[in-house]
């Protein structure tokens, strides 16, 4: 998903680019909570007729299915920031709990996208000057890639 504004007359674009997030975190829960009691119900019923092995894997199931939700939830506010004033180009990128910082002069900046290995490989949309590419949009899709690509080659030339 990518929010973007731009202000022609001060030189000034600023695009926000965020994964798709289906899932609140009380959703998260609740799907969690709902799948243990279906769960441990058949376990438990399928332990009464003498099958009781299947409690064992019914909780190593879930537990992997809970290491899974919460490695998911913990990058439900994962972003890229992308800033493009009179001088520079900013990129903030935030993964997990970590947040890293870019700065390009906006002058010697270039926007590439590659087209990838084969055909069914995504682009990757390269951002950079000097020697220096960091990759952003990798949530996007194929599509919105080409497009952003597009906005962000206009907005760093209008300056």
């Amino acid at each position: 998903m990518i929010d973007a504004s731009a202000d022609p007359s001060r030189s000034y674009f600023q695009a926000t680019i965020k994964p798709n997030q289906s899932l609140s975190l009380s959703a998260m829960l609740g799907l969690f909570v709902s799948l243990t009691l279906v769960a441990m119900a058949i376990g438990f019923y399928l332990a009464t007729l003498g099958a009781w092995m299947v409690l064992p894997f019914a909780g190593l199931e879930l537990l992997v299915v809970g290491v899974v939700l919460v490695t998911v939830s913990r990058h439900t506010n994962d972003y890229e920031l992308i800033i493009v004033d009179d001088s520079a180009v900013r990129v903030t990128r935030r993964l997990g709990a970590r947040e890293i910082s870019y700065e390009f002069q906006r002058y010697w900046t270039k926007v590439f996208l590659e087209p990838g290995l084969h055909r069914w490989h995504p682009s990757r949309l390269l951002i950079g000057s000097h020697g220096r590419r960091i990759a952003l949009g990798g949530c996007l899709t194929e599509e919105a890639r080409r497009e952003f690509a597009t906005q962000l080659q206009r907005a760093i030339r209008l300056g």
